[in-house]
């Protein structure tokens, strides 16, 4: 009786599983691609406009200098 019980119980979990792969995450993948979307534009923001706005070399961080520096030598 005790195996039965076990066998039930894995089946239940496992239907629950099931579901939830073949059911909820089809559902959030729109969410998911919307955030990475967002994400992505506010950390490309952060890195541009800072990058748009200094024309001074004085105010430019290491990451531009670094980067600029690689461009001429290259």
């Amino acid at each position: 009786m005790h195996n039965e019980e076990e066998g039930a119980e894995w089946r239940r979990s496992a239907a629950e599983w099931k579901i939830i792969l073949q059911i909820m995450v089809p559902m959030v993948k729109p969410v998911l691609v919307t955030f990475a979307l967002f994400s992505f534009i506010a950390h490309w923001n952060d890195y541009f406009w800072p990058l748009v706005m200094t024309t001074n070399e004085n105010f430019s961080s290491r990451r531009d200098k670094l980067l600029k520096h690689s461009c001429i030598t290259a």
